[in-house]
């Protein structure tokens, strides 16, 4: 890797000057020279050679983080069921207060409504506790 970006260096401290002679960065003979053997040795270096303004790599750097922590803070887990379905469970068990939640997920089931048992349980309205008798 090294050996790769060491002939890179002399382009780097070139990039960075502002043109004071129509728009062409500063070169003298030896970089010139430098130039004109790493295009011989590697025809495709133009091809590759891509200058990107500084705020360019920032505005690419910020999409990368904002990606990230997109998919990252994404919802996970099963999605919750509907609110029809969530009302007719706690009618369900108000209206037959004996009913556990295996009696009305079995109800459930045989009208057609695929669901956990443990979720009606979680969805059941459950009966207030009797009056303290101290």
């Amino acid at each position: 890797m090294q050996t790769e970006l060491m002939p890179c260096g002399p382009f780097a401290s070139v990039v960075g000057q502002t043109p004071a002679n129509g728009g062409r960065p500063p070169t003298d003979h030896r970089m010139r020279a430098l130039m004109v053997w790493m295009i011989r040795l590697w025809p495709d270096l133009l091809a590759a050679a891509v200058v990107v303004k500084p705020e360019t790599i920032l505005r690419w750097h910020r999409a990368g983080f904002r990606g990230f922590w997109r998919w990252k803070s994404r919802r996970a887990g099963r999605p919750k069921i509907d609110r029809d379905l969530r009302d007719l469970i706690r009618q369900m068990s108000t209206e037959n207060p004996t009913w556990g939640a295996s009696r009305i997920h079995g109800e459930l089931l045989m009208l057609g409504l695929e669901i956990a048992q443990s979720t009606v349980s979680k969805y059941m309205a459950y009966g207030r506790k009797p009056p303290s008798q101290s």
